[in-house]
């Protein structure tokens, strides 16, 4: 297993279930097709060097992190979950949630 410190890049994938969340989202209207893609590939640059900078959730593995994505008016509504495979210097992104505010 090696250190979460270490230095050389992880490699970020989507799985198929994160995909459908991004298509569902875009076709809800909560993804912008327009703004939220930089996002995501600012999210994929930064896990790729810090896996573990995601916040970690109670009552999950230690693996599993989640980030709230940015969102340009209103609160933060979503939430990226993605899982960190140290032995094979992976991280998936796993899921996309929408959280309604109201």
């Amino acid at each position: 297993m090696t250190s979460p410190d270490a230095a050389s890049q992880y490699e970020v994938r989507e799985t198929p279930e994160f995909q459908a969340d991004w298509r569902l989202g875009m076709e809800l209207g909560y993804i912008n097709p327009m703004t939220d893609p930089p996002d995501l590939l600012f999210f994929k640059r930064l896990l790729a060097e810090r896996p573990y900078s995601g916040r970690q959730l109670p009552g999950v593995p230690h693996n599993v992190r989640s980030f709230a994505f940015p969102r340009i008016n209103g609160p933060p509504i979503l939430h990226l979950w993605y899982s960190i495979v140290e032995d094979d210097r992976i991280v998936y992104l796993e899921a996309l949630h929408h959280i309604n505010p109201n």
